[in-house]
Parts: C-alpha cells; sequence; structure tokens
C-alpha cells in the first residue's frame, strides 16, 4: 500500500519519547532515550514490531 497524502494511517505509543525515525523500504526504525525498535511496514495499517533492544543510554 503506498501512502502518499501525509495522513497518519496507524500510531505507535512508548513508554518514552521517541528520538529519531527513519525508514528504508518497507522497514521503519525507531529510536527512544533507552530503546531502539525495527518494525516491518509491508501493511502501514498494521506495523509489525520485527525487533527491538533496550539498554541504550
Amino acid at each position: 500500500m503506498i501512502i502518499k497524502d501525509g495522513k497518519i494511517v496507524k500510531e505507535i505509543s512508548y513508554g518514552e519519547s521517541a528520538w529519531d525515525t527513519t525508514v528504508c523500504g518497507k522497514y521503519l526504525a525507531v529510536s527512544t532515550l533507552k530503546h531502539l525498535y525495527l518494525y516491518d511496514l509491508s501493511n502501514p495499517k498494521n506495523p509489525r514490531e520485527i525487533w527491538n533492544r533496550g539498554g541504550f543510554n
């Protein structure tokens, strides 16, 4: 599914603020103060978390 109009199709909540995001193809990476998350965006309305790593400061 290609989203071209900039509408929000899904929000992801964390227990801390998101510091940075980047998209590469169908993947989304999100960093927070202490975590890094990687999502598969094959279906933007239902992003699938592939993995997350914690322990960063």
